[in-house]
């Protein structure tokens, strides 16, 4: 805490106080922890510039966009499989983001090379708060990823393949890496894979046969044969639970050792013969010519053909094993056309060098020379051709053609050996998923540039390895998930960063949604649905606000739009395994609310009150829909039938009058005879005098006015009514 600022005891807000136009004002520039410390916020780096870029650094600028694809589908594959959450058990908050984001950009770019990740990662979300550089990662791989932590993590990532509760089939096999580290106590030689003559570094890896998920790895010393290291393995793995059905092995494991080793753990083995095992002889000379493209003998689609018997694996084996012995039509007649080409290309030069020496000595016979210098047959011919010789020199070449019949016709055949009796067709599919192990060591050499030790020290090769187990179980989940969905997995890697958000004017981060339904899907495959991606970015808001609090990084449950129930929470899916487990019936526990079955207060109120009045309750109806209802086949037949009658249009009469009606001739005719009727029945007048007649009153009126000498008008007789009468 600066010397400038106060916190609050009860709210424990760290505060700023300054005079603005007279009057004392606060800022909270934090949070108290203890012992004069506080957690900051934005407004510390606005009053603490000096502060801020002592313990945090200075503030870059931000960038216009971040993608977040590559981000999210590493956030949900670590919660989907729990890869994040051993990680952050075995080696820490810090350790474990910087892990992910290395591996993560092992993914993005095939590369292991550190001095490329902050400039490669500087517009990706990142697990870390910011991109560490290479020498940040240097001291990470040799001082912080220590071996303990390393085995720790080794053993919960075993705890929890165990949880599953199946069993498998593991693939074991063994590779290994050029290093130049001085004075190192793994770097050895031995039989490189690189062929350059140099130092190497061994590593064994177990995989799940089934889906190519790797299990757990070992770092070897260069000189240690994969057969030795096997031991490490298959104890390691025997300790911890896990449900191994077998293991499938490469002829390099094929040794008394490995068997009694496997054998002493009860499981059973898949493993190729070497060519000069007993075991591969002894089933070659009684059944080479049995399977030779015999049809009746096709294990495969391929051209393969296989038959099983019993012998023992080596001379001093003490027990009988079920061996398998195989003829692939496709690899002999290829190894056949090889040998032929190469017999004749060996054949031809000898004879070009015969030819030369010849004419050498021809022209210079004082010459003293060998007659026979740089003619040498190749080792591995030496049974096919031969030199004929005259008087101690050589003057042609010649071919034993039964041996190399014989030697053409024996190519293509390769023995497995099984500890319990299989069919030839089940030990050959068995052994076939060793391809789940070599698509794993394709995927570290090629994919994730692990071909290489680029590190300086015993140490730092370990820590290297671990993080390279931590890319390899990242991409192979996206590749089993491409699998599923038709996708390329390199292709969709990329297309990761379509998912990304931008830089609006306000200064924060919005999530723009161009992705393509394929991306999507993928995606959702890891629990990453379109409700996590403004989520992701308003992390990025906080990341970019100020020191971030808590650096463990989670998947929230968000509710999927639509109709539907919420997904299960984590917590919601270990108590329902955990009651399976203990034989419980794992029924949902009820919400808030009343017990099912029982009754509200209402209710209970009425039925007292109904007892009390001496009142029977009505019998309770069956199931079923009320009685006089009709069920919907019926409303729905009868709503057609209404929708019928209505559409029906009126029946269109035929030609003629319509019916009732009469022709022209009978109207005329019934309109005269209407006519001449009235014109001869008098006009009867209603009740009242004739119209335009007088009353007797007026008439008498009339006769005294007239008789008077007056004229009588009818405006005259307006005026008359209107004036007052008198009593004249």
């Amino acid at each position: 805490m600066p010397s400038d600022t106060k916190f609050n005891r009860k709210s424990k807000q760290v505060s700023k106080y300054y005079q603005l136009n007279g009057s004392r004002r606060r800022i909270v520039v934090g949070v108290y922890t203890e012992d004069g410390k506080m957690h900051v916020n934005d407004n510390f780096r606005v009053h603490y510039p000096e502060l801020w870029e002592k313990y945090y650094g200075k503030i870059d600028p931000l960038h216009h966009q971040v993608c977040m694809g590559l981000y999210a589908a590493g956030l949900g594959i670590g919660h989907y499989t729990g890869l994040y959450q051993d990680l952050l058990d075995a080696f820490g908050p810090q350790s474990c983001n910087a892990s992910m984001d290395f591996a993560l950009y092992s993914l993005r770019e095939q590369s292991s090379t550190a001095q490329l990740f902050q400039e490669a990662m500087e517009t990706q979300m990142l697990f870390s708060r910011k991109p560490y550089s290479d020498a940040w990662y240097s001291e990470f791989f040799r001082m912080t990823l220590t071996e303990s932590k390393i085995h720790d993590f080794k053993i919960r990532r075993l705890r929890r393949f165990a949880e599953q509760n199946r069993k498998v089939w593991l693939c074991i096999d063994g590779s290994n890496n050029d290093c130049v580290v001085e004075n190192s106590e793994l770097s050895a030689f031995g039989e490189s894979k690189s062929h350059n003559s140099k130092p190497i570094v061994s590593y064994i890896w177990a995989v799940d046969a089934s889906d190519a998920r790797p299990v757990t790895w070992f770092v070897n010393n260069g000189s240690t044969p994969d057969c030795k290291a096997f031991d490490e393995v298959i104890k390691f793995l025997g300790d911890y639970g896990i449900g191994v059905e077998g293991v499938i092995l490469d002829r390099g494991f094929a040794s008394n050792d490995v068997i009694n080793a496997i054998t002493a753990c009860n499981l059973d083995y898949v493993v190729m013969l070497k060519g000069k095992f007993g075991g591969f002889r002894a089933m070659f000379e009684a059944h080479a010519n049995d399977i030779h493209w015999k049809v009746e003998h096709a294990v495969s689609d391929d051209g393969v053909f296989g038959l099983v018997g019993h012998h023992k694996l080596f001379d001093k084996s003490p027990e009988m094993s079920c061996i398998g012995l195989f003829f692939s039509g496709v690899s002999n007649s290829c190894r056949f056309v090889k040998l032929i080409g190469r017999v004749r290309k060996v054949t031809r030069e000898l004879r070009a060098q015969i030819r030369a020496n010849a004419a050498g000595r021809s022209s210079s016979p004082n010459a003293e020379a060998d007659p026979n210098a740089g003619l040498v047959i190749p080792s591995d011919l030496k049974n096919i051709l031969s030199f004929r010789t005259e008087n101690g020199k050589i003057v042609d070449v010649e071919c034993n053609n039964a041996a190399w019949q014989q030697a053409g016709e024996s190519g293509g055949y390769f023995a497995i050996a099984t500890r319990t009796d299989k069919t030839a067709e089940e030990i050959y599919n068995l052994y076939r998923l060793r391809d789940a192990c070599e698509k794993q060591y394709a995927i570290v050499k090629t994919q994730l540039d692990a071909h290489t030790f680029r590190v300086h020290s015993d140490a730092a090769i370990h820590g290297r390895m671990a993080v390279c187990f931590v890319a390899a179980v990242l991409r192979t989940e996206i590749m089993n998930a491409c699998k599923a969905l038709g996708l390329d997995t390199n292709v969709m890697i990329r297309k990761l960063d379509s998912l990304y958000c931008l830089l609006a004017p306000d200064g924060s981060y919005r999530a723009i949604l161009k992705h393509s339904n394929a991306l999507k899907a993928l995606l959702e495959a890891f629990g990453i649905r379109s409700e996590h991606w403004q989520f992701l970015a308003n992390e990025i808001n906080e990341q970019n606000a100020g020191p971030v609090y808590a650096q463990v990084r989670k998947l929230p449950e968000v509710v999927k739009r639509g109709r539907g129930r919420p997904p299960k929470t984590e917590a919601q899916k270990a108590a329902e395994l955990q009651g399976k487990q203990a034989g419980l019936s794992g029924l949902p526990k009820r919400g808030p609310g009343r017990p099912k079955g029982s009754l509200n207060k209402k209710t209970i109120e009425r039925m007292e009150r109904e007892k009390a009045e001496g009142i029977e309750p009505k019998p309770k109806r069956k199931p079923g829909r009320p009685k006089g209802s009709k069920n919907r086949s019926t409303i729905e037949r009868e709503q057609r039938e209404a929708e019928q009658l209505q559409n029906v249009a009126p029946i269109k009469r035929g030609p003629g009058r319509p019916k009732g009606s009469r022709n022209k001739a009978t109207i005329e005719r019934e309109k005269q005879k209407d006519a001449e009727r009235l014109m001869n029945e008098p006009v009867k007048r209603g009740p009242g005098r004739p119209k335009g007649s007088k009353n007797r009153k007026t008439l008498a009126r009339e006769a005294a006015i007239a008789k008077a000498g007056f004229t009588v008008s009818k405006t005259s007789l307006r005026q008359h009514r209107k004036a007052p009468k008198s009593g004249d």
